[in-house]
């Protein structure tokens, strides 16, 4: 989404999933050398993206790039180098970006390792008339915050690097067989639900209602900093709009974390960044009124823009393994770009992505905090507001069945599911979240099918959203 009130179409920041670098030149072996080792990294990391001719900042360079880009980052060149370099090839996509007139590659490189990625061949540079190896047959190159406390690049990856990779390929191994199960083994489900449930595996009551607790302590907050800030007039025409809130919380509570800037540094580099709007993200875009502040020992941020873009978003990430966010509905957030009015249609399509996103987001905070576990459940809510008389999607429009919402605001939704949930293990999950809320208008119920093709789309960066 554009930043806050300026002209820049993106903000980009860097993450374990999202690295930015200079002008690269695939033809210069030490260029090579960092785009390779990059790919590869973020391909054992579970899939990322590369952008190409930026500052670390996220802003693009402002220099021309020494190369002919269009040519040396032709899709079928940048694969036959990573198909010649990785041991295990796997498919990339190349687009040029355009920023300030110029073409920037991005590449992103997909999930679903299901063995470590190694280099399997060395790449070798004459230095004072000395062989150099640039690139080491074997190593392990991954995306890592251990080094410097910020995500890297390392050429080869440590003992918990590689616990963690394992466990990657060992939940897109079984994430298949959850796949096939779903698809042609529709009744074992709930079946299976019923028998943990009896066995008394099913999440606590408890435990779960924290989540709904936390949801309206983060409404509370939410509109205690709006008023503190005395945002103007025409924001409060966003917060009428209504929108999406989401609390997650982790049980039991992770430890060792404090409301640090190294801790907001970790979940923000956590987040996946799936889509062109993802959640929970980096609200320092906006400037220095968005920055996330530390109150009552957890952080708490709050972003408004105007103009082709929309947003009124607040956050909150305590360090105890709770999170909170409040957005408006992605329709909304681009209505007025699309010239379209705002408040008048859900979206269906980009509400299930959002919630899939989360979840996604989620998942990751729980592997940055090192809770991704069996042992550890995540409890969730949801709370949709502004629904009343909006239509669940513009596709209804005109037609027979217009799915049109006679109330505002939707049931507290909640779900619970393990801390390691593979991704592709999330469509009963998505559906049964969304089901009270998509009930309420005129018992609307959406596909199991769109959810699994949407959350594939996703995963694997072809989000359109």
């Amino acid at each position: 989404m554009a930043s806050a009130g300026s002209s820049q179409e993106t903000n980009f920041s860097e993450g374990l999933a999202f690295e930015l670098k200079s002008w690269l030149d695939p033809t210069n072996p030490p260029h090579l050398q960092v785009i390779i080792r990059t790919l590869i990294a973020l391909r054992n990391h579970g899939g990322g993206t590369l952008l190409i001719g930026f500052k670390d900042n996220g802003d693009p360079r402002a220099d021309d790039a020494p190369y002919d880009v269009e040519a040396q980052y032709h899709p079928d060149h940048i694969q036959e180098m990573v198909s010649r370099y990785a041991s295990d090839p796997f498919e990339v996509r190349v687009e040029l970006i355009d920023r300030g007139g110029r073409k920037h590659p991005r590449i992103d490189v997909p999930t679903g390792i299901r063995t470590p990625v190694r280099v399997k061949a060395s790449l070798m540079q004459e230095r004072d008339g000395a062989p150099v190896a640039l690139l080491t047959k074997g190593e392990i190159p991954t995306r890592t915050l251990t080094s410097n406390g910020r995500p890297s690049t390392v050429a080869d990856c440590s003992k918990d690097d590689l616990d963690r990779m394992m466990q990657i390929c060992f939940d897109n191994r079984e994430a298949d067989i959850a796949r096939f199960i779903r698809r042609n083994l529709a009744g074992v489900g709930p079946a299976i639900a019923e028998l943990m449930a009896t066995a008394g595996l099913a999440p606590s009551p408890s435990d779960a209602q924290l989540a709904a607790e936390f949801l309206d302590l983060g409404d509370r907050h939410f509109a205690e900093e709006y008023d503190r800030l005395q945002v103007p007039a025409q924001i409060a025409e966003l917060r009428g709009w209504g929108g999406r809130e989401v609390a997650m919380v982790i049980s039991p509570a992770p430890a060792g974390f404090r409301a640090n800037h190294d801790f907001l540094r970790r979940m923000l580099s956590a987040v996946p960044r799936l889509s062109s709007y993802p959640p929970w993200l980096d609200t320092a875009v906006g400037g220095l009124e968005s920055e996330a502040k530390v109150r009552q020992g957890r952080w708490e941020a709050l972003l408004y823009v105007t103009g082709m873009f929309d947003a009124l978003t607040f956050e909150m990430f305590d360090p105890t393994g709770d999170f909170y966010e409040r957005r408006l509905n992605l329709v909304d957030v681009i209505a007025r770009r699309n010239k379209v009015t705002p408040r008048a249609v859900l979206g269906e399509r980009q509400a299930i992505t959002d919630v899939a996103e989360v979840f996604l987001t989620g998942l990751a905070f729980a592997g940055a905090m090192g809770v991704a576990d069996r042992d550890h459940e995540l409890h969730w809510a949801f709370r949709w507001t502004g629904l009343q008389g909006r239509m669940v999607d513009a596709w209804f429009a005109g037609g027979p069945s217009r799915y049109v919402s006679v109330e505002d605001t939707s049931p507290v939704c909640q779900v619970s599911f393990p801390a390691d949930t593979p991704a592709t293990a999330l469509v009963p999950l998505i559906e049964e979240t969304m089901a009270p809320m998509f009930e309420m208008f005129r018992g609307y119920s959406t596909q199991t099918q769109q959810i699994d093709e949407m959350l594939t789309a996703l995963v694997e960066r072809r989000s359109q959203y």
